[in-house]
């Protein structure tokens, strides 16, 4: 089982963070301390260890980094080094994007459904089913920043 820590009223802060914004994941064995609980709230996903759930959100992470190689013919950007900066692949809409802006979180529940927190904390499910569940929970937080809506043209 994966226990997840969210920032709830008590420790969100304004600019820095967003109520429901995923602060740890953590293992079955794992015991919070009373303060923590106090301060955040705790989802408990069954059926899923802390490395599946971390695996598969990585494997769901549209962020990566983008190199511009410098060439005589022109300067364009490639997925190789030297010069680099951070983009985000928008499925949807199958672009790239640059990512100016770093949540501190990457990621977010508050958009989460009960019927959703309620299927990933009380039902037995399969692994596959759980974490597609928590895929379609998750939210990827730099693709709701104003400043990460520049297109990266020279990859699309």
């Amino acid at each position: 089982m994966a226990h997840l820590l969210m920032i709830n009223a008590d420790s969100y802060r304004p600019g820095i963070n967003e109520i429901g914004d995923v602060v740890n994941i953590r293992d079955d064995n794992h015991v919070y301390d009373p303060n923590e609980l106090e301060r955040f709230d705790e989802l408990k996903i069954t059926n899923v260890t802390q490395k599946e759930l971390i695996d598969a959100l990585r494997s769901y992470n549209p962020e990566r980094a983008a190199y511009r190689m410098p060439t005589t013919l022109r300067n364009r950007w490639s997925l190789d080094e030297p010069e680099h900066k951070y983009v985000w692949y928008k499925a949807s809409e199958s672009k790239w994007y640059f990512r100016e802006v770093k949540p501190k979180y990457r990621f977010s529940l508050k958009n989460i459904s009960t019927e959703q927190k309620q299927l990933l904390e009380e039902i037995e499910q399969g692994t596959l089913a759980t974490l597609s569940i928590c895929r379609a929970a998750f939210l990827f937080k730099a693709s709701e920043i104003p400043e990460n809506q520049v297109e990266c043209t020279d990859i699309n």
